[in-house]
């Protein structure tokens, strides 16, 4: 089963991030990690039970198209995203380098994309 979560997040990371970390020229292990924390999200019951949920709720019966909207897995990975860039600073902070956390946020967020 592990396996096959990691392909799948590998894939989801692929398609939804990869532009912002190779844009950002990510620091190294952030895509790995990532990959790890999406892995064990994406073994959880909990995914599985809101996932399907999702689906049944947004989409005709009769449907085996994906809805158009921010589904669970696209959640998933956004979220190991961030709780391993989290842990970039966190590192840091344990290396003796402590950063302002405000700007740090700023300037991550820009190297990603998500602000101009």
């Amino acid at each position: 089963m592990i396996d096959h979560a990691k392909a799948i997040a590998e894939q989801l990371l692929d398609e939804i991030l990869s532009d912002r970390l190779s844009t950002a020229g990510a620091a190294p292990g952030l895509r790995e990690a990532a990959i790890a924390l999406a892995v064990a999200a994406l073994e959880t019951d909990d995914f599985e039970q809101l996932i399907r949920e999702q689906l049944q709720q947004l989409r005709h019966p009769s449907s085996t198209a994906i809805p158009d909207a921010y589904l669970a897995d696209e959640a998933v990975v956004e979220n190991a995203l961030q709780r391993a860039a989290a842990g970039i600073r966190l590192a840091m902070a344990q290396g003796g380098r402590i950063v302002d956390a405000p700007a740090f946020e700023r300037r991550a967020a820009r190297r990603l994309g998500h602000v101009s």
